[in-house]
């Protein structure tokens, strides 16, 4: 079921975080350091506003969505929607206008200050009506919401940085017309719903009830992965920041362009299956989930570790290559592990409506990674940073995992899981071994060789699993 609803989405699901893997390769050659961080940090704190202003409604609305449909009682929805988003979107205005003014640009002007505004409140928006469209598998609209605007954005950015030279205005102009683009072409496909303007306050009070822990998860998680990076900004430089930025940036995005093909209808089908099923079947289903994200996940980023010094090079400027082949392991890792926290562990207590119990382990982890950073970084530079990202999520996961485990809240499937391993170990060992003289062919072969054993050591071991599921296509097709 879970393949199914991801085979839909899967053009939408590579290309935004493609278009955020391809953005920091051409910010290499159009940029400079300073662009890079400057532009990152700006970013880097949309992010957080967006799980700050916007999630909490989102997650609730994604939750009760199927009780509104069922009881006949959308139009209400949607306005007490339409009023929420507006007010979450000036909140997020405010919060990365002090952001820009505080920490990254003190001079900045007004010009930049408007962009960052609209950006903001375009972004808050798009989302939302993002997550609904995945929820009613309207696959066009959420396409449009989800890919248009990073991607037709960078293009029209970096057109401008080749044009008129490195002024972050250009990318921040680039992805204010991409989101407006995304909101035109969706609103034209969907404005009935957001005809009137009210709120229904016993509804706000459950989503904040339901919501408000992750308003402080959100905090502590974007803390975790993008702490390190204010943290060298302010006690090295803006410089560093952006070289920083270059290997956390390509590592994280992998990670998520990885994932990105089996989780954004994860989360939907869960949720459907509260409402039509109970809780235990979607806690079974997301056994099943696990698997699907291990399957592409550990060849992924195991895969691109390999290769990585023969592929970084050839993507990115020469300046940033040093800094990307230190900083990018550590990024990769912890893109895994963040990858796992949000696509399984949060979703069982999505599921079970504990979302304090995220609340706690994102602020252990945040806490941790704040800590570590500043010893880290000290004594390693920007390498100590990615290091501090990845040790605090190696930690927290372990520990609640653990937890789950011991206390038989959740099951693992350790045959699969070790059989996966099993796959991995032997794609790596036999890329390890191919080289040619050439760069690119070196990283064609390996990415040929490793793609090959990898399925070719999957069929072995799951041989009778993949004969079941072809008789079991078979006799549904008779």
């Amino acid at each position: 079921m879970l393949l199914s609803n991801t085979l839909k989405y899967l053009p939408s699901q590579v290309l935004a975080p493609l278009s955020q893997f391809l953005s920091i390769i051409l910010w290499t050659y159009f940029g400079d350091e300073k662009l890079i961080g400057y532009i990152t940090l700006i970013t880097a704190f949309q992010e957080l506003a967006m799980a700050m202003f916007v999630n909490w409604w989102m997650h609730y609305a994604m939750r009760e969505y199927g009780t509104f449909k069922q009881q006949n009682n959308l139009p209400a929805f949607w306005q007490s929607s339409r009023s929420v988003i507006a007010i979450s979107s000036v909140l997020m205005v405010i919060a990365a206008l002090i952001n820009l003014l505080l920490f990254i640009d003190q001079a900045a002007s007004l010009t930049t200050c408007i962009l960052v505004a609209l950006y903001a409140m375009f972004r808050a928006s798009n989302n939302f009506n993002a997550a609904i469209a995945s929820l009613e598998q309207q696959i066009v609209r959420y396409s449009i919401l989800t890919t248009v605007g990073p991607f037709v954005g960078l293009f029209i950015g970096v057109a401008l940085l080749q044009q008129f030279g490195a002024d972050p205005i250009y990318p921040l102009l680039g992805y204010v017309l991409g989101e407006m683009l995304a909101s035109i072409l969706a609103y034209r496909r969907s404005s009935a719903s957001w005809r009137h303007w009210s709120v229904n306050r016993s509804t706000v009070l459950q989503a904040l009830h339901y919501g408000f822990p992750m308003i402080g998860s959100a905090l502590f998680a974007w803390l975790i992965l993008q702490y390190p990076r204010y943290f060298i900004a302010s006690s090295m430089s803006l410089e560093q920041a952006g070289l920083y930025a270059v290997g956390v940036g390509l590592g994280l995005r992998i990670a998520s362009l990885i994932t990105m093909m089996v989780t954004p209808a994860a989360l939907p089908l869960l949720f459907k299956l509260v409402h039509e099923k109970g809780e235990p079947a979607a806690v079974a289903q997301l056994q099943q989930n696990l698997l699907l994200l291990l399957l592409v996940l550990l060849p992924g980023l195991v895969g691109l570790y390999a290769v990585m010094p023969v592929l970084i090079p050839l993507l990115v400027e020469q300046r940033f290559v040093d800094a990307a082949l230190l900083v990018m392991p550590w990024a990769l890792l912890a893109g895994g592990i963040e990858a796992i926290k949000n696509g399984y562990l949060n979703h069982y207590f999505f599921i079970r409506k504990r979302t304090g119990a995220i609340l706690g382990y994102d602020a252990a982890m945040a806490v941790t990674a704040v800590v570590l950073s500043y010893f880290l970084v000290s004594a390693m530079g920007i390498k100590g940073g990615a290091m501090a990202s990845t040790i605090a999520l190696a930690l927290g996961i372990t520990v609640i995992g653990l937890w789950l485990l011991l206390t038989k809240r959740v099951t693992l499937p350790y045959l699969s899981i070790i059989k996966m391993l099993l796959a991995v170990g032997v794609m790596y060992l036999l890329v390890q071994k191919v080289d040619a003289a050439q760069p690119l062919t070196s990283l064609l072969l390996k990415i040929g060789v490793g793609a090959l054993s990898y399925i070719a050591v999957m069929l072995l071991l799951f041989r009778a699993d993949v004969a079941g599921f072809i008789r079991q296509r078979q006799s549904g097709a008779g």
